[in-house]
Formats: structure tokens, sequence, C-alpha cells
């Protein structure tokens, strides 16, 4: 037996004589039936009807019931009374209800046929609990492994309500538990619950009246609902997909009034934990609606919605989809009217708000007044809330503090559009910091490292507030810090820039593209000598670099043009940055003092150009520089008159600041022709690490007053590192290669003049090794190899002289002093000198030596001859020489010599 429905099929139209003749059978039937129901009654007894009535209860149910008292009465007719009923969970610890007293009035005829069906029900304060447990399963749903297809005639506890006719509720308490969420466990407590629910004859519908409170702290909430409920044939899948459980569905179409609502009250039970301790208020809310089934569970379609949240009224429309499944989605179209930013984000979910909206908001001072023009709130209320806001909104008055620096927009006014996942601000106006906005858009993203701002404005500014603003915001390290040694600038600039970068974090707001319009700008930066003024021209900034466009300016009495590009990139790079200086070379010379010696400085007019690419850091640069009208002095010993044609090529790169780095480097004065590459540090001191080469100098077309006019021919040729650091270039490090071929030499005080000269000379740091040097006098020849040890301390020479043939009589001094006298004195005092020496042939006017030998000493003031040796005419030769060589004084003489076996 089972506790069922009794629904009737409407009624044909039939025949008025064959309906009088069926009256007596009737009678007759019904007299038989009331007959055999007494029958049967007295037979079971009034006890065992009422045993058997909540057993039909509890099967048709699906759950145990328990009662305090149960009696039937079955005259004037059935009706079952209840005192204390409880109606068990699926799990048996828990109630789903709990009645102090409940009436349910019987149908006669299926009681005879002992099935239970109800006509009337009144339940007096009732307890009805219903949960969602953490699967998403409702306690009041059959259970998931329970469907129609098991037992077809298994009715569900909310489809029996619609089989009985009438069912009131009076005062009951609706307890709502939610365990599905992460986030805790929910529970609102709804108080004072009058319903009636009303069933018409032979309908498959119910007419529905509630009204209900809801205790909060705010005060009571007030609930009302009217409307009507069909059962429908078709059923709805509740519960989640896997297995899916399908009951009967119904729908539902009325109203309902929601008034003073405790905003944070339902924000707590609907909304994610935890909810902002600034999201208080209340609000009233009339709408009307329809329920009806969905794909999924049902759905709820709101129409006429009016709410009035504190002083911000809203109206729409809105749906609530899938209700009662696994993963419940909701969608409203809202209008307001104006209010307070922060008052909308006071009393309206922040979840509405994309990504970090509502933390950027609070830090950066957002305010302003906001009118909805038209927004679309969706998302997804489980497992996890998820909500997007769209709209169109219209701002006014707003500001907010931009950028790591927190520079104030305000005064501002434009159309907001909120879109997933970026926020658009067209029609833009008002002040950014110093920046007066003429137009203005903006974008707002929301990746997950936060929000993110682009901004584009159009506006004009002073050019000292210019410099302050992209010194902070534009992404180029070197050029920012470049801007921000500029100080006492003057002058206005036009300007459009795109800003981009992080509205919150340790990121700051950069300059993504700008173009401004320089007019009469100066200022003054410690990175030049003199103050630039007159400063026009055109900055073209974007994501890509800077383009500096026809850009004029003075920089002391010096006229300067700058064209050409900067890229940006992983390192910023120059692009073809073309400067042009056109001015007296004096007034360059003098931003490096400690390059000229005094009174070599120089002067006469010059126009310079300097081409920059590569990195900002490291830039590659060249210039080619026409000398001919400066006159100038190198080495102090070489003087270039303004008008004798000269030139000067560079290549390089700028390692750091005042750090030079010369790839090639070609001065040109003819006959001289010197190439090199090297760095150079100018600083106090100058420091230089460079490669020197000559090329082939030809000696004997050297200008007067050169340091080798003593040469009258022969080549010369000088490959040579250098490293020293201070202007006394005696301390320096010399590496490399001195070549001389063909040299011819008069030196004064010489008999005759040196002709064949040859030298291979390799210096190595503070050493030199002589590989070979050779020559000629008159009939002599000298050849000469050995090194030369810190020479530019005290020298320590060890050299091997050879000779063919040598004429002796050329080593005495004729008159008061000879060259070679000198040379003796200095390496006498200066140095420490071994020289072994040996000559073929020695001529000494008639005297004829052969292997003649021996070895020199220079130390210590004193020349010192040992181990001579040698034959002539037959006989052996040795002895040894001693002089004493004080400077510009007499010579001491000690000699010592052994002549034998001459005839």
């Amino acid at each position: 037996m089972r506790f069922m429905p009794v629904f009737s099929q409407g009624t044909a139209v039939r025949n008025p004589a064959r309906r009088r003749r069926a009256w007596p059978i009737v009678l007759a039937a019904v007299g038989a039936i009331l007959a055999a129901g007494v029958a049967w009654a007295i037979y079971v007894g009034p006890d065992s009807l009422t045993q058997f009535a909540l057993q039909q209860l509890e099967e048709g149910l699906n759950r145990k019931i328990e009662v305090g008292q149960a009696h039937l009465q079955l005259l004037p007719h059935p009706l079952l009374q209840v005192h204390d009923l409880v109606v068990h969970d699926r799990d048996p610890s828990r109630t789903i209800l709990k009645a102090e007293y409940v009436a349910l009035s019987l149908r006669v005829f299926p009681l005879l046929k002992k099935k239970v069906v109800a006509k009337r029900l009144r339940l007096e304060r009732p307890q009805l609990e219903l949960r969602r447990d953490q699967t998403g399963r409702w306690n009041f749903l059959s259970p998931e492994h329970e469907t129609p297809a098991q037992d077809e005639t298994m009715p569900d506890l909310l489809t029996m309500l619609l089989w009985v006719q009438e069912t009131t509720v009076v005062d009951g308490t609706l307890t709502l538990i939610d365990e599905f969420r992460e986030d805790g466990v929910r529970t609102m407590q709804i108080n004072g619950l009058d319903a009636g629910l009303t069933v018409p004859p032979r309908a498959r519908h119910a007419d529905l009246r509630l009204s209900a409170t809801i205790p909060s702290p705010q005060g009571a909430t007030s609930l009302t609902i009217a409307g009507r409920m069909t059962l429908t044939d078709s059923t709805v899948r509740i519960g989640r997909e896997s297995p899916v459980a399908e009951e009967p569905a119904f729908q539902f179409e009325g109203s309902g009034d929601l008034l003073t609502v405790d905003i944070r009250q339902f924000a707590e039970f609907l909304g994610p934990r935890p909810v902002p301790e600034r999201l208080t208020g209340t609000a009233n809310l009339r709408t009307t609606f329809r329920i009806v089934p969905g794909v999924n569970g049902y759905d709820v379609v709101l129409s006429d919605l009016i709410a009035n949240v504190e002083r911000v009224a809203l109206s729409g429309q809105g749906n609530l989809s899938a209700l009662m499944s696994a993963q419940p989605t909701f969608a409203f179209t809202l209008s307001s009217s104006p209010a307070g930013l922060d008052e909308l984000m006071t009393h309206f979910p922040v979840q509405w708000l994309p990504g970090d909206l509502q933390q950027v908001a609070a830090e950066r001072g957002m305010a302003g007044t906001v009118e909805v023009v038209s927004a679309s709130i969706t998302g997804s209320a489980s497992p996890e809330p998820h909500v997007s806001l769209s709209g169109e909104f219209r701002v006014t008055e707003a500001r907010a503090l931009l950028g790591e620096r927190r520079i104030p927009a305000q005064h501002l006014a434009g159309t907001v559009f909120v879109e997933p996942g970026r926020t658009k601000i067209t029609g833009l106006s008002g002040e950014y910091g110093p920046m007066r906005i003429s137009a203005g858009r903006a974008t707002v993203t929301y990746p997950e490292t936060g929000a993110w701002l682009d901004l584009e404005l159009d506006g004009d500014m002073a050019a000292a507030d210019l410099i302050t603003t992209l010194s902070g915001t534009i992404e180029s390290p070197g050029v920012a810090q470049a801007l921000g040694k500029l100080h006492e600038v003057t002058g206005e600039a036009q300007l459009s820039y795109r800003l981009a970068g992080p509205l919150s974090g340790p990121e700051r707001l950069t300059v993504i593209a700008a173009e401004l319009q320089a007019r009469n700008m100066a200022f003054t930066t410690p990175s030049l000598p003199d103050r630039v003024t007159a400063l026009s021209g055109r900055l073209v900034l974007s994501d890509k670099g800077a383009e500096i466009q026809n850009m004029t300016a003075k920089l002391g009495p010096l006229q300067m043009g700058i064209q050409g590009a900067l890229t940006a990139g992983t390192h910023d790079r120059f692009q073809d940055l073309i400067i042009h200086l056109n001015g007296d070379v004096a007034d360059i010379a003098r931003w490096y003092p400690q390059m000229f010696a005094p009174d070599t400085t120089p002067h006469g007019p010059v126009d310079a150009v300097v081409s920059l690419n590569g990195p900002v850091s490291a830039p590659q640069f060249r210039s080619s520089i026409d000398l001919k009208d400066v006159a100038l002095s190198l080495f102090e010993r070489i003087n270039k008159p303004a008008g004798s044609p000269a030139s000067l090529d560079i290549e390089g790169t700028l390692i750091r600041e005042k750090q030079v780095s010369f790839s090639r480097v070609e001065f040109l004065l003819p006959p001289f022709r010197l190439s090199g590459k090297g760095s150079v540090q100018i600083g106090p001191s100058i420091t230089v690490d460079a490669s020197v080469a000559s090329g082939p100098i030809v000696l004997g077309s050297l200008p007067p007053g050169s340091p080798l006019e003593g040469f009258t021919s022969g080549i010369l040729e000088v490959s040579m590192d250098v490293k020293g650091r201070g202007p006394d270039m005696k301390t320096w490090q010399y590496n490399g290669w001195i070549a001389l071929t063909d040299g011819t030499m008069a030196p004064k005080g010489v008999e005759a003049p040196l002709s064949n000269i040859y030298l291979r000379t390799q210096l190595v740091r503070n050493s030199a090794d002589v590989k070979r040097l050779a020559f000629r006098i008159k009939d002599s020849d000298v050849r000469l190899s050995g090194t030369i040890k810190n020479w530019n301390t005290v020298p320590k020479i060890d050299v091997t002289i050879e000779s063919y043939q040598f004429d002796l009589e050329m080593l005495i001094p004729k008159g008061t002093r000879s060259p070679v006298r000198d040379l003796l004195e200095t390496l006498a005092a200066g140095s420490h000198t071994t020289a072994t020496w040996t000559i073929d042939r020695g001529l000494y006017q008639e005297l004829v030596f052969t292997d003649l030998s021996g070895q020199v000493h220079l130390r210590d003031g004193a020349l010192y001859v040992d181990q001579v040796a040698g034959e002539t005419s037959g006989g052996q030769v040795n002895g040894r020489l001693a002089v004493r060589l004080p400077r510009q004084q007499s010579a001491a003489i000690e000699v010592s010599f052994n002549i034998a076996g001459v005839p």
C-alpha cells in the first residue's frame, strides 16, 4: 500500500437522461461502500487504523516519523490529528520537520482501499530545517540512488503538498543550512512563517500566499510572497551530474516584497567570506518573478525589480539559473540614481567589482559621484562564487592618487564602461598632477598580478612639471636618470602621452608613448658645463623608444642641433642620433682641461658632428672633424698653425661617464698619420690604455721643431700599446715595436753622419728588447742587440756590440766635449750598463787589431773596460781601463795594458 494522490481527469458533457437513470445505481453503490467502510473500521479498530495511516505516511515520505500522540476520527469525516510530530532526515540523527500540532484531513474512498490520501493539511508552529550537505544535495529531495524508474509510485516531499487540496502553516520556523561552501557553514532563520497553499478542484496548480520575518541586528526583515504554483508533467535534474537525480517539476509565478533587508546578513549567507567590515545598511526590494524548470534545476526570472539601498535607488530585471543544482548562476541588469562611489562600495557586494578594484579604490583614495546607466551582473554561487560586472557608468568630480608617487588626479569626469576583465573610460577631462587634461581615455585590466592601468592623456603643462613627471614615470633607467638631473627648468610644453602600469604594488606607472612639443625651454645639468637655453623641437616617445625631431638649442655659446632616435628593449639603444655642435673649439676643450698642457689649448672655429648608435649605457660614436682652421700644439714640440690641413676621425664607445673606448682614432697632420685604439678615462687625472700605430713616417719631411729633426732620411714605424695614469708619461708602460729603416742622422759633435741606420726594438712594459741596431759611420760598422730593463727608474742595460771593422780613433773626443761624453756621463750616473763587445778588425792610426774583445761596465759614475784582449802584428794585447766621469768635470783615467810578442 502506498500514499497516493488522486487527480480528477475532468468531466465530459453527458446526456441528461442517462444521468437520471444512473442516480439510483450511484446511491446504491455509495450505501454499499459506507456499510463496508463502517464494517471494516469496526473490524479493524481505530488504533489499528491510526497506526496504518502513520505507516502509510512514513512510507510515502520515505523518512522515519515519530509522534507524541495521534488520533484518527472517522466521523463526520476522517481526520488524523498528530501532536509533537517529528520527521527525521535521511541521517536519522537529524530532523527535517517538527510540529506541535498537525491535522490531516483524509479522503474516505481511498481510505477504504487502504490508501491514505490527504485533502487538507494544517501545521501549527512547525520547525522546518532545509539543509544542503557537502555534496550539494538538499535534504528535502529524494536520495540520489532512488529514481522514479525504481518506484514510479514514490512521491517527493515537495510534490506531495500539491496533492493536498488545502495546506496551511501557522507560526512556522524555517531554518536554512548550507554546508556546501568551502568557507564555512551558513545559516539563516525565518520566523513567524504563515503560509497557505490552495489547490482548486481538478486543477494541477496551487495558489500560494506566504508571509514571514527574518530577524537581524538591523531589525526584522519582512518577507511577503504571493503567486501560483503549477505541477508539470516533466522532471527536473537536481544535484550533481553523475549520478543524475530527477524530480517532478513545478513552476511558480508571482510577486514578492523584502522590506528592511539587512545587507550584511544576506551577504554573510549568500556571498563569500570574509565579508568586509564596511558592508552595512538596509534595503527594500520588490519584484515580480517566475520559477520554471531549467536544463538543470530551476530558473527564476525577475522583472519589474525595484530596490532602495539607503539613498540609492535601483531598478531593473534579472534571472537565476540552475537553482538547486551543483552550479547555480545569476544575471541582473540594473540602473541607479547618482550616488557617491564610497556609498556604492559600502552597500553593495564587493564581489561585483572586477579584480581587485575595491582594494585599489581604498589604497588610491578613489572617490566621486557615479550614476549607473546600465549595469549587468552575472556569476555563479557555487562551489566558489564568481561574479562579473559589466555596464555603463557616468562619473563626475572623481579623484584618485595614481602611480608610485601617488600623483593626484582630480576634477575628473567621463563615462566608464565595465567589461569582463577590464574597465574603459572615455571622454575624460580634468587634471592629472600639474597637467591640464583636454581629452583622455583609460583602460584598467585585472591580470593575476593585480590591476593594470593604461591611460592616454592630451593637454599642456609647464616644462619644469613635465621633467618631474617624465623622470618619475619613463621606463628607460638611463633617460629617467638624466631627466632627474635637470634643474632650473623653464619654458612650456604641449604633450600627449600614454601611461601604463600597476595601480598597486611596488612597481610604478611608466610612459609607454608620448609626444611633446617643447617651446623655449631651458635647464641646467651637471653633465654639461653650460646652461642649455632656447630649446625647441619635437620628442616622440613610444614603447619602441624615442624619436627626436628638429630639436635645436644653445649650449653656452655653442649652437647645438639634435636629430635621431632612441630604441627601447632589454637595453635602450641609440639609433642614428646626430649631435651637431658649432662654435670655437676652445669652448669644447675647456670641458676637459686635464687633457691639455698649459698654453696648449686649441682654438679656432670648428663644426663637429657626432653620431651615436648602440646601447645607451655604452653607445658607439663616430665623428669626423676638419681641423684646418684650428690652431693647436702636440707634445709641446709640434705646433699646427690655423690654416694648415689637419683632420681627426674618431670611432669608439662611451663605456660610462667620462670613460671612452676608441675602436679607431686617426689623426692626420702631414706627414704624421697616427692610428690607434684603446680607452681613456677622463677625471681629475687622465688614465690611458691604448694601442698606437704610426704607419710609415718619412723622417726627412718633418716640420721644424720636431723631436726627430736630427734625422735627414729614413722610414720610421711605431706600433705600441700604452698604459698609464697621470700627466707624467715617463711613468707609463709601453709594449710594442719601434722600427727604423734606411735612416740617416747627423748628430752635433760627431765627425760624420750615421748612415744605413736599421733598428728593431721591442718594448715590454718598463723594458726594451733591442733585437737589432745597426749603422755605419764612415768605413766603420756597428751591430748591437740586448735588453734595457727598468728604464723608467734606474735602467739596467745589457747589450752585445759587434763590428766587422771599427776605427777606434773616433772614440777619442776632439775638442772640449762630445755627444759621446754626455751619453757616457748619463749612463754612468743613472744606470747599470754592461756591454760585451767584439771587433773583428780594429784600427787606430797605424795599428791594426784583430779579434779584439772586452767588456764595458758603467755604474756609480764610472766607466770600466775589462778583459780587453786581441792581437796586433803577431803579438797579444790585453788590459783594462777605468774612467771616473763626474758630470761636466774632467775625467780621471786609470789605464793598464800589456802588449806582448810584438816585434
